[in-house]
Formats: structure tokens, sequence, C-alpha cells
């Protein structure tokens, strides 16, 4: 493997001398960004440095493990013309990775060390869900883990748009708010979608696809973000809110994730002294005593062999957003598009949608790699994510059917390069097929 050339990232000294890996944990509630975070850490042809990454998912299905080994394979604009680091990628299923799998964590983390003790880092993204306290605490809790690896710093991945009704929830008793827990915990914090803010709800779905045989639209209407000084005065209460959680963490601003990885990676930047300052019981919690709030919960399923109908799908979720948009979450999805051999994406956060083929989601440029397509020996499915309040205990069947109902028909009613007429956001206008 041909490792990128690049200036070392700034590191004290104490971390220079420290021959253990270190590892960056990113975290953040539902749908804020993080596994953008990720993707544009993978993609940036600056920092040249190897990682493994450990993928923590909600549900039984996995969809950010596709999105994050697309991204890595991808590559990057102004990269250098050399052969991509192949990146480890570990999946921990179906739980969250502060209680429910935090052994497998462990044992994923002495698996790999034999592989990448001579990695860069290692990054940790947990499940939305997840309080990183737990997390943190199994490097210093553990002999083995702690003699392997060092934790450099916790990264936390805030929504601009929606973070203040989840700091409002009420919760049941005894549950912990985890978007407090996460802002609390952080050495850094990424003001994430500050273009959102001001702006209403809107849908969207791709449109110019490089693909002859699907036509785009977009549907739903996006209204122009509030004048500048009110969307100011917003970003800076929301600081402020941010602040009294936790003063010490420099909060960044970003569109898309979009943050210089040497800001976040290698900065020696967790102090075990000050987290025991805010939580003295930080090293002897019992992490079974982690309570989540049982009303989110998840449904996740793939359909091999199944494709998908574009306007379908996004009839189904305007129609999902009206009756269940303060209850969903997060969903999200890889799928396969009758007719096309590139992955069609997408993904939601509560009344936010949007959606197209990877090389336009994954910001390819148009370029996709082969991950980014269906190859001839990669079985075409559809998988699909939703989380919110009570989506498994009151609307799983529904769900399912709905989305099922997305199905293309058999038999297409226009065969490729028929003339037809399109139905977009201007209206019906002659097309091709």
């Amino acid at each position: 493997l041909l490792k990128l050339q690049a200036p070392p990232l700034s590191s004290s000294p104490s971390a220079m001398a420290d021959t253990r890996v270190p590892v960056t944990i990113l975290t953040g509630f539902l749908g804020s960004g993080k596994t953008t975070l990720l993707n544009h850490i993978l993609r940036s042809p600056d920092h040249g440095l190897r990682f493994a990454i450990i993928e923590n998912e909600f549900g039984e299905v996995g969809v950010d493990e596709k999105l994050i080994s697309a991204a890595a394979a991808g590559k990057s604009e102004g990269a250098p013309d050399v052969t991509r680091i192949k990146e480890e990628v570990i999946e921990v299923m179906n739980g969250c990775i502060c209680c429910t799998v935090r052994g497998d964590l462990v044992e994923a983390l002495k698996r790999l060390h034999g592989k990448v003790k001579l990695f860069d880092a290692v990054l940790i993204e947990t499940t939305g869900m997840a309080d990183p306290a737990p997390v943190a605490q199994t490097f210093f809790v553990d002999d083995d883990i702690s003699g392997k690896y060092r934790l450099d710093g916790i990264i936390t991945v805030v929504d601009a748009a929606h973070v203040e009704q989840h700091l409002d929830e009420e919760k049941p008793e005894g549950a912990e708010n985890e978007s407090i827990e996460q802002i609390a915990f952080a050495d850094r914090i990424i003001l994430n979608k500050c273009d959102l803010v001001g702006k209403s709800s809107a849908t969207k779905t791709a449109s110019d696809e490089h693909c002859r045989d699907v036509v785009g639209s977009t549907n739903g209407e996006c209204v122009e973000a509030a004048d500048a000084s009110v969307v100011e005065e917003a970003l800076g209460k929301l600081e402020g809110r941010i602040r009294s959680i936790n003063p010490q963490a420099p909060i960044i601003r970003a569109q898309f994730s979009q943050v210089d990885p040497q800001k976040l990676i290698n900065l020696s930047a967790f102090e075990v002294d000050r987290v025991l300052e805010m939580d003295p019981e930080f090293l002897s919690m019992d992490p079974g005593a982690h309570v989540h709030d049982d009303t989110v919960s998840s449904v996740s399923w793939s359909f091999p062999g199944m494709e998908l109908n574009v306007s379908k799908l996004s009839g189904w979720i305007r129609s999902l957003m009206l009756d269940l948009g303060t209850e969903l979450f997060r969903y999200k999805g890889v799928l396969a598009v009758k007719g096309c051999s590139e992955k069609y994406i997408f993904q939601g956060v509560h009344m936010l949608f949007t959606g197209g083929f990877s090389s336009k989601i994954l910001g390819w440029n148009g370029n996709t790699p082969e991950a980014g397509i269906w190859q001839p020996s990669e079985p075409r499915e559809c998988r699909f994510v939703l989380i919110g309040k009570n989506i498994k205990q009151k609307h799983s069947e529904r769900l399912r059917s709905g989305f099922l109902a997305c199905a293309a028909e058999e038999n297409l009613r226009f065969k490729v390069g028929d003339a037809a007429e399109a139905k977009g956001a201007c209206g019906w206008r002659p097309a091709t097929v």
C-alpha cells in the first residue's frame, strides 16, 4: 500500500513520544453530519494519513458502512495521482456502542491492533444515540486497551438547525439526554448546517443526474434564508447555549461538515482531569447504568433484488414528513434504481430530505468510482433505516409496506430513448427517457 506523504499534523511533545495508536471519537445526535464529516476526512488530499474506522449502527441493517466504503474508494479533486490507501472498516451493529455492544467495541479494538499499530489513527463513529462517556471510559479502565491505544479527542457534530429541540426534549425518568452529554464531553464542537438556520424545511431529490433512463425532479420549495443579521443572532444564541454546557471546547462553524482535518485529528485534546472535574465518577461508573430513551427506536430492512422507482420514493417520503415529521429523527438508505448502474442514496433529518445518485451526493462531480456503482458480482438491493419516536412500536409494518410500494414496475411504461413528457419543478416538459 502506498502512503501519501504530507507534513505531520500538529501534536504535543507527549503525543509524539507516545507510541500507542491515537483514537478519535466522532459523535453527535442523529443526522448531525457525522458520516459526512468522516467521508470528508477520508477524501481529503491534504493529510496523507491512514485510518482504521469503527462504525456503529443503531439498527440491524447497516447503511453508513456502504457510504464510508464508497467515499474511501473515491478520489478527491486535486488529490495526488497515486494509489488510494485502503482503510479498515469494522461495523459494530444493532445496538449502541456506549452500552449494549460496548464489549464488541473492545473486541474489535483488540482484534484490529495487529493491523493498525502502524496506522495514523482509529476513527470511531458512534450512533447518534450514544453517550460518549462510556466509550471514552473504555480507553482508561481496560488495561489491555489503554496499553495499546490513547484517546486523542472527542469531536461532536451539532446540527444547528435542529439541536435545540433535542436539548429541550423531556426524557423519561432516569434516561439521559444524549444531545447534552455529547456536547458536554466534546473536545471540539462542529456547529454544522449553519446554512440551514433560518430556512424552512424542504424536500429535494436530485435533478440532472448522469443516468439517461431516470428523470430526476425537484420537489418542495426552499424558502430563502433569513436576513444575515438574524441568522448571526440565532447562531450567537445557540453558541451561547452550547458554551453553557461546555465552556472549554472550541466551536467550529461549518456547512456540509467541511472542516480542515488538521483541526480535528492528532491534537492530544482529551484531558481526563477536565472530565473528572465535570464528572467525578467518570472512571468508576457502570456502563450498564446508562439508560436510553426507549421510545426512540428504529426499523431497518434490506431487500435483495429490489429496484426502486425514484418518483414513488419521493412521494412516499413527502407523505411521511407530513404525517410523522416531528417523530422522524433520521432516515437513510442505499438503493438500486431500475435501469441505472449508479447507486442511489437518500437521507433525511426531520423535515429535510435529499436524494441522488452517488456521484452527486458524495461529491465526486460525476466521476464515480467502482464503489459507487453496482458491480456485476454485487447483488443489487435496497436497504434503508428509519429512526424516531415509537417508529418500531407503532409504525413498523406500515413503513415496510410503504417502502415496498416504491418498487419499480417489472415492465417499464416507456423504453429507453422514447420521447415523453416529464413533470419537474417548472411543470410538464418534453423529455427523453
